[in-house]
């Protein structure tokens, strides 16, 4: 009996495996639409119901959610976020109305990255009905950038989004990586306050050439929000350097002036006397 039940379940799996492959390609993942942000930007993920269900005198329910997660609802003035969107996501009513079921992120983050579905609820109070109306792949990149600041100024670095922890760097000499600033310090190792954050920005005061290398701003998870290679560069020259160095051309050209009149004197009284 035993081997006969196990040989049993080794013919079913031929049609196990053709209808997972027939319902794989008749799931919404299949007609997914790819869109990107970067981490603490802003994203729109498309969607439009009036296409699938045509007009209805009925307000419009629109669900957004994940495998895992009630993302977004609005039926009317009313809306839903869940926990982990709070504040963060909105299908704006007007919009809505119209037939627009785009759901709007800002402040964008790493975890946001996934796949959601948009669903439109139909029907009477007691019978309701899903119509799946798109599915979104959202992906989130970091920012790789390149600056360059003159010795003495300040270097200005994004933080991009409220979730930036800790600012770390490398020197361009290769001696691994030092804190900088870390959000519940505001103090780097040495106890001094030389970067601090300012409006969204982190702000390294006074660099000088040591201060070339890359620097990492890093949310609670370690992972890199923004990555910037600067380079410090010697400071341009002022107005008063650049008459101070005309000045000292012209007395240098003046310096030499009598000696270019006793050569020709001597070059004329030579002629002179080969004439006679």
């Amino acid at each position: 009996m035993e081997t006969r039940s196990t040989s049993s379940w080794m013919c079913l799996y031929p049609i196990m495996w053709l209808w997972l492959i027939s319902y794989a390609g008749s799931s919404p993942v299949s007609s997914v639409v790819h869109t990107w942000s970067g981490v603490g930007l802003q994203a729109i993920l498309p969607c439009t119901w009036k296409s699938r269900v045509g007009a209805s005198s009925q307000l419009p329910y629109i669900q957004w959610e994940t495998v895992t997660d009630t993302v977004f609802e609005r039926i009317g003035e009313r809306s839903f976020q869940g926990e982990a969107f709070r504040n963060r996501v909105d299908v704006p009513m007007e919009m809505l109305e119209e037939g627009n079921c785009s759901l709007f992120f800002t402040d964008v983050q790493f975890g946001d990255a996934g796949i959601y579905e948009s669903y439109l609820v139909v029907g009477q109070t007691r019978i309701k009905k899903r119509i799946f109306l798109q599915s979104v792949q959202l992906l989130v990149f970091d920012h790789k950038l390149r600056s360059s600041v003159e010795s003495g100024k300040d270097l200005y670095l994004e933080t991009y989004t409220s979730h930036a922890e800790t600012l770390v760097f490398e020197s361009s000499e290769g001696y691994g990586w030092i804190e900088l600033w870390q959000r519940s310090k505001e103090r780097n190792k040495n106890g001094t306050s030389r970067v601090e954050e300012v409006e969204g920005k982190l702000v390294v005061r006074s660099v000088s050439a040591s201060d070339s290398g890359i620097y990492k701003v890093l949310d609670a998870d370690g992972l890199a929000l923004s990555t910037v290679r600067v380079s410090v560069t010697d400071p341009a020259p002022t107005k008063a350097t650049v008459v101070f160095e005309k000045q000292s051309t012209f007395s240098s050209v003046s310096l030499n002036s009598p000696s270019l009149c006793v050569t020709a004197s001597l070059l004329l009284s030579a002629l002179i006397l080969n004439l006679l």
